[in-house]
């Protein structure tokens, strides 16, 4: 659409110049009309300017209207395209429409009466495709959102998982499958507790946390439990719940997320053990009688609660040193329960300020057994706490942005680091001898197929074999930094990864020691340039040779015309080689259109008996004048597919038989049997013809290739190959040789 003057730009073709020139009278009040007249020239314009629609006749040179249609579906799908023929019926009405077509009008409208259809048409084709676009980009949008929410819920290393409100699980990721023995999250789906690996006490308690906070309408934080995983072993995690409403507030379901906190609860234990075994000789240590009355104290206890003589203290009840007086007696009531208890408590120092206490706290009894005191022994702990949580959550911070990167994070140690004033090249030999993996993500590790654990401690070399001349690098920038580097690792089959890599040198006393990176996978978009690589250069040849076979005829046809033109006693001659070469032309037309056609669009599946079909098929086309004979071994199995197809893709097979048939034989034989292979049909399809050399095995699929012009267009097995494709089956060809026949391995799903 025209910025300027809000015209819609539109591309009229047709090869009549008096059309051209009525169209543009009557027409370019509405539209900014660009002209073309013919289909070639139409594409060129096409390439090189925007148009909101193009407006083509049908019946042109080279390229008519359902021809040009059909490329600019295929190349500018967004454009849509308007009939405005003098030469219109139906069945070509019908043909355009099913390509495409947004319109189709006869040339009488060229009147002035009715010109409004016409540009109506053209409007009503921007709306839809306006509409088409908003459509496909919200689609879009959506895709991406929930793939990002996928991929985010699939790395994170927390297990997540969701229930509705009868606790019967919805979902989860990864790692909460892999736990609970699942290969796929979506195998989760509608199972409950009682069907997972844990113990039904367990299952019990897990699904009354959920009826808590559903009913509650609260969420349940920081639960400290075990898990039982599907190899038996036990962890230990920290769970939360949260219920999941929707927009009205109403509870629908509950949100739970646990992280697996074995190895930390037992490093915090054995860390306690160890500052225990030290610390207690500077802990503060007391006694209180069996009514809970301080009756000794140690010197460590009056400094950490800030009293200056024993005398102030002796005789106190011990929760007078609690800032709660109920958390003071909720431990003593486990003290008379268990005769032990340990763990952290808000303590009162002498003036009113308050301290965080850790204390281990034992029942005293005498030889027959009954209570007659406490004793315990207590630190302030205040300071480490505090330093505890800052670096928690400095650790958090750098765990969470490593962890939850979708750029893969690496960090290698060069030991012993690498003076770089030596030559470049033993640089580069000594970066490959002390570079060793100190720290990845798991976003890195899986570029390579592993865990990140997988990776630790091994030779940069085992993923990256030319490190040390990547590496090196850094040492040509002057702030020791490299941004968009395209690299080539391995992964761990030796497969090649295509990588974006942004990398940054550590340099100290004049040596590198250290390289931080940041990289991004790219080999799936390498691996669809080659692919559009090679189909282009398909698409360059097979249009060469659909060019070169369409203009042979042509010029045959031409050179005789010119010939009887300028010699008309030449007429009876030349006449029937002019028809000849016009029904090959024709012939042609017709492989090349059903060629396009093929498998695109297939009728009802039907289950069909490939016998009768062949013995159908090989009755008509069977040749009177030649010995042939068709042996079908076995009876074949049913085939589920579209009878049409089928019937054609059979009678290509048949034709190429008798095409290529040896004529040194006394008959043609063709043999049909059939076998299963991995639960498919594989229907085998040979014959004694004259054979083919092996090198041309795998291109007689390729549309136009034919070894024989005068027997063939070329397409007839390209056709047999995209109708199989469209089965969802698949074709291959065998040949010992020439003079020895050719067997079709045709697989049916």
């Amino acid at each position: 659409m025209n910025q300027i003057d809000g015209k819609p730009e539109v591309l009229y073709v047709d090869d009549d110049e008096c059309y051209i020139e009525i169209f543009l009278l009557i027409f370019k009040r509405y539209f900014n009309i660009a002209h073309a007249g013919d289909g070639h020239s139409a594409l060129e314009l096409l390439k090189t300017q925007k148009f909101d629609a193009v407006i083509t006749d049908y019946e042109m040179p080279e390229i008519n209207g359902i021809e040009l249609l059909r490329i600019i579906k295929r190349d500018f799908p967004h454009i849509p395209v308007i009939f405005y023929t003098g030469q219109g019926n139906e069945e070509i009405a019908r043909e355009a429409f099913v390509l495409g077509a947004s319109d189709y009008f006869t040339k009488e409208i060229t009147a002035f009466i009715h010109k409004e259809k016409l540009v109506n048409a053209v409007r009503r084709s921007l709306e839809v495709v306006i509409a088409e676009k908003s459509k496909k980009t919200s689609e879009e949008n959506l895709r991406k959102n929930q793939g990002m929410l996928r991929n985010i819920l699939d790395t994170i290393p927390q297990s997540v998982f969701w229930k509705d409100r009868n606790s019967v699980y919805l979902g989860c990721n990864q790692i909460f499958a892999e736990t609970v023995g699942l290969e796929n999250p979506h195998d989760i789906v509608g199972k409950s507790d009682f069907e997972l690996p844990w113990p039904r006490v367990e299952a019990e308690a897990y699904r009354s946390d959920d009826a808590y906070v559903i009913l509650n309408r609260t969420p349940k934080m920081h639960i400290i439990e075990q898990v039982q995983k599907a190899d038996g072993t036990r962890i230990w995690a920290d769970t939360s719940k949260m219920p999941l409403m929707d927009r009205q507030g109403n509870v629908y379901g509950v949100l739970g997320i646990y992280e697996d906190i074995t190895h930390r609860r037992r490093t915090e234990w054995e860390l306690h053990i160890k500052n225990l075994a030290y610390e207690m000789a500077l802990s503060a240590k007391s006694t209180a009688n069996a009514h809970g009355i301080v009756n000794t104290v140690n010197p460590a206890f009056l400094a950490i609660w800030g009293y200056s003589s024993a005398d102030e203290v002796l005789g106190k009840p011990i929760w007078n040193f609690f800032q709660n007086r109920d958390e003071c007696e909720t431990i003593i009531s486990v003290l008379d329960r268990e005769g032990i208890w340990e763990g952290e408590y808000i303590a009162r120092k002498k003036d009113g300020s308050n301290f965080v206490a850790h204390g281990l706290i034992t029942v005293l009894r005498d030889d027959n057994g009954e209570l007659v005191g406490y004793q315990s022994s207590v630190l302030d702990i205040s300071e480490r706490r505090r330093v505890e949580k800052a670096l928690k959550e400095s650790e958090t911070r750098y765990k969470s942005f490593i962890e939850h990167s979708s750029e893969g994070i690496y960090r290698i140690e060069i030991v012993p680091p690498v003076p770089i004033d030596l030559p470049h090249s033993e640089i580069v030999d000594r970066i490959n001898n002390n570079a060793v993996v100190a720290e990845v993500n798991e976003a890195l590790s899986c570029m390579y197929g592993l865990r990140p654990e997988d990776m630790l401690g091994r030779p940069a070399t085992d993923f990256a074999p030319d490190y040390g001349k990547r590496a090196s690098l850094v040492l040509e920038s002057s702030n020791f930094r490299v941004s968009g580097e395209e690299t080539r690792d391995m992964d761990k089959d030796g497969n090649p990864v295509w990588l974006i890599e942004s990398f940054h040198g550590e340099i100290k006393d004049h040596c590198l020691e250290r390289i931080w990176g940041v990289q991004r996978n790219i080999t799936e978009r390498k691996k669809m340039e080659e692919v559009l690589l090679a189909k282009n250069q398909e698409l360059n040849d097979f249009a060469f040779k659909v060019s070169h076979d369409l203009k042979s005829p042509i010029n045959i046809i031409q050179g005789y015309a010119g010939a009887i033109k300028e010699q008309p006693e030449l007429f009876d001659k030349y006449f029937d080689k002019i028809i000849d070469n016009t029904g090959r032309l024709v012939l042609f037309i017709d492989r090349l259109l059903k060629l396009s056609k093929a498998g695109q669009s297939l009728g009802e599946k039907k289950t069909v008996d490939p016998e009768k079909m062949i013995r159908d098929i090989f009755s008509l086309l069977k040749p009177r004048d030649i010995p042939t004979e068709l042996v079908i071994n076995t009876p074949l199995p049913g085939i589920v597919g579209d009878p049409e197809s089928l019937n054609q893709l059979f009678a290509n097979l048949i034709e190429n038989s008798i095409k290529y048939r040896d004529p040194r034989k006394e008959k043609l034989v063709i043999h049909i049997d059939h076998t299963l292979e991995k639960g498919r049909t594989r229907i085998l399809f040979k014959d004694n013809g004259c054979g083919l050399e092996e090198k041309y095995l795998d291109r007689i699929f390729n549309p136009g290739f034919a070894l024989d012009k005068n027997k063939g267009t070329g397409f007839g097995l390209a056709i047999v190959k995209k109708i199989m494709e469209a089965h969802g089956g698949s074709i291959k060809a065998k040949s010992d040789g020439l003079a020895k026949g050719i067997t079709f391995y045709l697989d049916f799903e």
